[in-house]
C-alpha cells in the first residue's frame, strides 16, 4: 500500500490534475498526469460504483496501487497521477492490468516530458 504522503486526497488536487493535466486512455482505465515542481510522485485512484460493490472496488484499488508501485519509476519526478478505472476492469487479470498500466504510464511520461495535452 502507498504511504499517505504518496497519495492524492483533496478534491482540489484531483480537480487541478483533471483540468490542467494530460490524459492517456486505455481499454480498462484512463490515466491523468500533471507535473508538480519540487514535489514527489503522488497517486490518486478513482473507482466508481459502476465497477462493482465495495469488495470489488477495494480489490481493484489494491491491484492498481500495487501495479503503480512497481512502475512509478517510469514517471518524471513530481508527477501527480490519477488512475480512473473503467467498469470492464473487473474482467482483467492482474498481469494484463499491470501490462496496460505500464503502457499507459510510458505514454503519460512522454506526454508530460513534452508538456503537451492529449
Amino acid at each position: 500500500m502507498l504511504p499517505r504522503t504518496s497519495r492524492l486526497h483533496s478534491p482540489a488536487e484531483f480537480k487541478r490534475t483533471y483540468g490542467q493535466g494530460v490524459s492517456v486512455v486505455g481499454r480498462h482505465m484512463v490515466v491523468y498526469g500533471l507535473i508538480e515542481e519540487g514535489a514527489k510522485t503522488r497517486l490518486g485512484l478513482s473507482v466508481s460504483r459502476k465497477v462493482g460493490g465495495a469488495a470489488v472496488r477495494n480489490r481493484i484499488r489494491r491491484r492498481l496501487s500495487g501495479a503503480f508501485l512497481s512502475l512509478a519509476e517510469t514517471l518524471p519526478e513530481g508527477a501527480r497521477t490519477i488512475i480512473v478505472a473503467r467498469p470492464r476492469i473487473t474482467q482483467v487479470n492482474y498481469q494484463n492490468m499491470e501490462a496496460e498500466l505500464n503502457g499507459l504510464l510510458n505514454k503519460l511520461s512522454v506526454a508530460l516530458n513534452q508538456g503537451g495535452r492529449r
